[in-house]
């Protein structure tokens, strides 16, 4: 008998809900094995890719030169077209200003909030959610309970953004950026593979673009002040 309560017992499956103010229902999180060894390998990272899946078989940054830092000709720097009309990017450079220094609570925060924080601003621009599963490089979608890895995670985001639904292009300089671009970057090393940064571009004074992001809350910071970094540096024209 105490074998059989044993087997049976083995057989619940704990499970979590998150229920709003008015009692319904926003999330179950189904606690079996496959949750506890994920979560594990979460807490093990330390990077901005705290939940990222890659396949080394799909193309990626790492077969991207990355975006030069000298300014460029204009003729040639401004090549890329804007995917968005420029009152769309002065939504996202504007959503970015507005919360670079604290956290909207319409979304779920992680502890590495900076492509979570660049989504948000692109939302706000004019970029369309695509819901399916979470892990697919070809979703995208965030809300208060849950964000898919394209939105919260550097490496998956460039895929989605550059690969996947072609919503942003290679710009061969840092320099081209405008307000409401994306700047991300790939710490140089050995053992790095994935992306490490994402920012938004908030302002450009002079031919320099200013950058705006969080982990840590940052808000107008001239690239001048970034360009020194150790990183393989990829700009993106939204």
């Amino acid at each position: 008998m105490s074998q059989k309560l044993d087997q049976l017992r083995s057989e619940v499956i704990p499970y979590e809900l998150t229920i709003d103010d008015t009692g319904k229902i926003q999330n179950i999180v189904v606690k079996d094995d496959e949750y506890l060894v994920s979560q594990s390998a979460a807490l093990a990272l330390t990077t901005e890719e705290e939940e990222i899946e890659v396949d080394p078989t799909v193309p990626g940054s790492e077969e991207d030169s990355g975006a030069l830092i000298n300014p460029l000709p204009l003729n040639v720097a401004e090549m890329a077209a804007s995917k968005l009309s420029s009152s769309n990017k002065t939504k996202v450079a504007n959503y970015a200003i507005k919360w670079a220094k604290s956290y909207n609570p319409a979304y779920k925060r992680h502890g590495y909030d900076c492509t979570n924080f660049a989504s948000q601003a692109l939302y706000a621009g004019g970029w369309k959610k695509i819901e399916g599963y979470y892990k697919s490089n070809s979703k995208w979608f965030g809300y208060g309970v849950m964000t898919s890895w394209t939105w919260s995670g550097a490496e998956n985001f460039y895929r989605f953004a550059r690969n996947e639904s072609k919503r942003a292009s290679r710009l061969a300089s840092v320099y081209s950026l405008v307000p409401g671009d994306i700047l991300q970057y790939k710490t140089n090393g050995a053992k790095i593979k994935n992306m490490t940064h994402t920012m938004v571009t908030t302002k450009k004074i002079n031919g320099v673009p200013y950058l705006s992001y969080h982990s840590n809350a940052t808000l107008n910071k001239p690239f001048t002040q970034l360009k020194q970094l150790n990183v393989t540096w990829y700009a993106h024209r939204i």
